[in-house]
């Protein structure tokens, strides 16, 4: 995606690291995040104009949230 990351996601994880004590920046491109940095992946897949998915993981769950907008 060339204006990666969205909006959406920078927004998304400013408000999870405000939350979160231990993380203090996001980061673009690994598929995992670092012990203080949230990690944003971009993909451009289409037909869907934008696609945001949270993930909460730990060693009990994983919590999924998708935000999906169409246009």
């Amino acid at each position: 995606k060339k204006d990666a990351p969205s909006g959406t996601a920078i927004t998304l994880a400013e408000q999870v690291i405000e939350a979160l004590n231990r993380k203090k920046g996001w980061e673009l491109g690994d598929q995992e995040s670092h012990e203080n940095k949230i990690a944003i992946i971009a993909e451009r897949i289409d037909p869907a104009p934008g696609t945001h998915h949270v993930l909460y993981r730990s060693s009990i769950d994983d919590i999924e949230i998708i935000h999906t907008a169409h246009n």
